[in-house]
């Protein structure tokens, strides 16, 4: 893995511990352990989701290594002590070949190694030498002597074997000041076990090669017993698929509302006979299932599993040959109040990632419109505007509200070319993505958070201790009660990266307002003053939930009014939703609005809606003509991009 924090220095040896740390804490390792087997699954040539150098596999396949990385830097100090540089870790494509003579391509790499999760190892590299070096020999390339004594004393480095095996054909060379001792040993001497653990490894042995298991009710007595049989399935997850290897796993998860079974690789009838047993004697109150990749998909029987244990999260992970609408339909009506599914992440690569820096409308895919769990919004529009110092004053509503429509320039004056505009439209496709309230008040931080000057150290602040308990939850430290239904760990990173792509890319259209359908609107009025390089700061952020009603005319509504028009039928959830934008929502605005210095958080009025879609209508009718006007260019940039990425040259955007 390597990543890129835009450090140097002792700057770079200092993230390079915080994500150490953050990687070998033990609650991180089942969420590792899950992506690490992901990884072995890929076909790293023929994958359409990695890219032809195999340099690098989208951070959407692995949301928790990202979110790993992302927590790491969320605490630091780095950015004031490097001079307000962002010290954010990112899994980045490696280019071996760039000019290190370039100001910005001069600080190295910093590579961790995670294979083993728990024990990850560290090195450091200047592409161009191709020298492997440590804390020392990084910093003495800075003329710094000594090295980093918590860095040294408390982790590995990275085998020299490791990082040929993986770049192979380069002449990679060592320059440790010393070198360090394997980490842990995954064959430990068994004669140097205590007779109770040497006992219980036995009988562990004993258990793989039974046929009849009704012994093991005694064993189960033995408070080590479950523990040691879920260690004894990770240290070689093949287990899972012996003879009795899934009653085993099933005895291994006993009584335990929330079953992860995405190390394995695994049919629906042998998933059966391990939840047989694990929630045998037990209610379904509560109930979380992570499944594994399956080896033989069917609508049929993942459906009655369904049916038959009724849980409430469902993470399915890969299901090759069952459609997404067919995923769908399987969890509408059903007790499930919280699906995830790769489908949905490869989905989202399909509409927001191949896109580059075209401007397509994105095509009116169909699914279901009332689905338990979700709710039917389209996309999110995000409509923010800046007076430069000295223009002329914004035109105002009635109701003090920004006229959108007003700012419609002439045709003359409106490039699509340049990305920085003083009114500016970014248009997050979500027609993939069912939207539940946690996801709603997830896309309203997510604005808050790129409302302020201080964008990148404010946004870790305050989303660190939310991506801290949601990484924790994916990670199972809720073992004691259900896990609350939030989307998966990485999701608002995911929006807030998504965001920042688009807001340096040319949007695509907004999609036209439809019956049955939803828009979430959010406008923006920034400060003209501003830092030299620093974004405007948002002093005005308003929202509403946005739909067309019978009569065609266009209806906006609050988050408690959004609720209350797609929770129908249905008071014992509209009542927990209420409560949950109630509990959650209105506290973080609160944070948010003294982080970004009295930021007028408010709805939407109707006459701002109104005008915000004249103005959205426009910019459509002006990307059609720039289009037009433009096919020949478009099409050679399309040529270029796809040229380039063949080479393996050109990172695949999300």
């Amino acid at each position: 893995m390597v990543y890129h924090n835009w450090l140097w220095e002792r700057y770079a040896v200092g993230q390079c511990l915080l994500v150490l740390q953050e990687f070998s804490k033990e609650t991180n390792i089942p969420g590792l352990r899950r992506e690490l087997r992901k990884a072995a699954s890929l076909d790293w040539t023929n994958d359409i989701w990695v890219d032809a150098k195999k340099t690098r596999a989208n951070e959407a396949m692995f949301p928790f290594i990202a979110t790993c990385l992302f927590v790491s830097s969320t605490h630091s100090t780095l950015e004031q002590e490097a001079g307000g540089i962002c010290p954010v870790a990112l899994l980045m494509p490696i280019n071996w070949e760039y000019d290190s003579s370039t100001m910005y391509n001069d600080d190295g790499l910093s590579i961790i190694d995670i294979s083993e999760p728990g024990k990850p190892r560290y090195g450091f590299m200047f592409p161009g030498e191709n020298v492997l070096l440590d804390s020392g020999g990084y910093l003495a390339k800075y003329g710094i002597s000594g090295a980093n004594t918590e860095l040294e004393k408390g982790y590995g480095n990275v085998a020299l074997s490791a990082i040929r095996s993986t770049w192979p054909g380069r002449n990679f060379k060592s320059k440790l000041h010393r070198i360090r001792p394997e980490v842990g040993d995954p064959n430990p001497d068994l004669s140097k076990l205590s007779l109770k653990d040497r006992s219980l490894s036995k009988l562990l042995d004993v258990a793989f090669d039974s046929d009849d298991l009704d012994w093991t009710k005694e064993a189960e007595l033995i408070a080590e017993f479950q523990p040691a049989l879920m260690d004894r399935f990770h240290s070689n997850v093949s287990l899972a698929n012996s003879k009795m290897g899934p009653d085993l796993l099933g005895r291994a998860f006993k009584d335990q509302t929330r079953v992860d079974l995405s190390f394995f690789q695994m049919s629906l009838a042998e998933i059966q006979r391990v939840l047989d047993i694990a929630w045998a004697d037990s209610d379904n109150k509560g109930r979380s299932l992570i499944m594994p990749t399956l080896k033989t998909p069917s609508k049929a029987e993942l459906k009655n599993i369904v049916e038959i244990f009724k849980p409430i999260v469902l993470n399915l992970g890969e299901a090759p040959g069952i459609s997404l609408r067919k995923l769908f339909s399987i969890v509408s009506g059903s007790s499930i109040n919280h699906f995830a599914c790769s489908a949905l992440y490869k989905r989202s690569l399909e509409l927001i990632g191949q896109r580059g820096h075209l401007l397509p409308n994105i095509p009116p895919t169909q699914f279901p419109n009332n689905v338990d769990g979700g709710f039917p919004v389209t996309q999110m529009i995000y409509l923010r505007h800046c007076s430069p110092q000295g223009s002329r004053e914004t035109p105002r509503s009635a109701d003090g509200s920004i006229d959108w429509a007003k700012l419609i320039p002439a045709n003359d004056f409106w490039n699509l070319e340049d990305y920085i505009h003083d009114t500016r439209p970014i248009v997050l496709p979500l027609r993939d993505s069912l939207i539940s309230p946690e996801r709603a008040q997830n896309l309203l931080m997510v604005l808050a958070w790129m409302s302020t000057q201080r964008l990148h150290r404010n946004a870790r602040e305050i989303l660190a201790a939310e991506m801290q308990g949601l990484a924790k939850q994916f990670a199972e430290l809720d073992l004691d009660g259900v896990l609350p239904t939030q989307p998966i760990p990485a999701e608002m990173y995911e929006e807030y990266r998504r965001f920042n792509w688009l807001d340096h890319e040319h949007t695509p259209k907004a999609l036209k307002l439809e019956k049955g359908q939803w828009t979430f609107l959010a406008t923006a009025e920034a400060d003209p003053e501003r830092e030299y390089g620093r974004p405007a700061i948002i002093r005005r952020l308003h929202y509403a939930f946005v739909t067309l009603a019978e009569n065609n005319e266009i209806q906006s509504f609050n988050a408690t009014g959004f609720f209350e028009n797609t929770i129908i039928n249905d008071s014992a959830r509209l009542h927990d939703a209420l409560e949950h934008w109630r509990d959650n929502a209105e506290g973080l605005f609160e944070a948010l609005q003294n982080m970004t210095e009295d930021l007028e958080l408010e709805i939407c009025s109707s006459e701002e809606v109104e005008s915000a879609f004249q103005y959205l209508d426009a910019y459509n009718d002006k990307i059609d003509a720039y289009e037009e006007a433009n096919q020949q260019r478009l099409e050679e940039e399309r040529q270029w991009r796809r040229d380039f990425r063949a080479n393996g040259q050109l990172p695949i955007r999300l």
